[in-house]
């Protein structure tokens, strides 16, 4: 699943199904998922100015933390509904819009610099080949240097 049909499924399933996605070496929650965790968890959450104009909340936490976080999920009465390796769908009631919680993408108005930020973040170098990181290296010298 992509980030955009996740927030399109949650809005459409009333945010009964919260979903966490794997994306490089981190979990991110979206939209109401993003209060969620950052609430059980006490992190931030940040809102991304996309380029189709929408602005998406994105709460993430390092893949190890991953236990963690369904335990206090589930501590919190909180479901597991389904787990997969790349995604994570929970439900919780009563879930707060805390807008203090809220922090803006520092790049937002530069879109080169959130693009290589995002790249930077998204690459799975656990999970990369030497000649895969040689050429994502690559791809990064030619962002900068555009």
């Amino acid at each position: 699943m992509k980030e955009s049909e996740i927030v399109s499924e949650q809005d459409h399933c009333n945010n009964e199904k919260l979903y966490l996605l794997k994306v490089g070496m981190f979990f991110h929650a979206y939209n109401t998922g993003a209060y969620a965790i950052a609430q059980l968890m006490h992190y931030k959450v940040r809102r991304k100015h996309r380029k189709c104009g929408m602005d998406v909340l994105v709460s993430g936490f390092p893949i190890e933390r991953l236990p963690v976080v369904i335990e206090n999920i589930l501590n919190s009465g909180g479901l597991i509904l389904e787990q997969t390796d790349n995604t994570v769908v929970f439900s919780m009631a009563g879930i707060p819009i805390d807008e203090s919680l809220v922090i803006s993408d520092e790049h937002a108005d530069d879109g080169q610099d959130t693009d290589l930020v995002s790249a930077i973040r998204n690459f799975d170098l656990l999970n990369s080949s030497p000649m895969n990181t040689i050429n994502f290296v690559s791809k990064l010298k030619t962002m900068v240097h555009s």
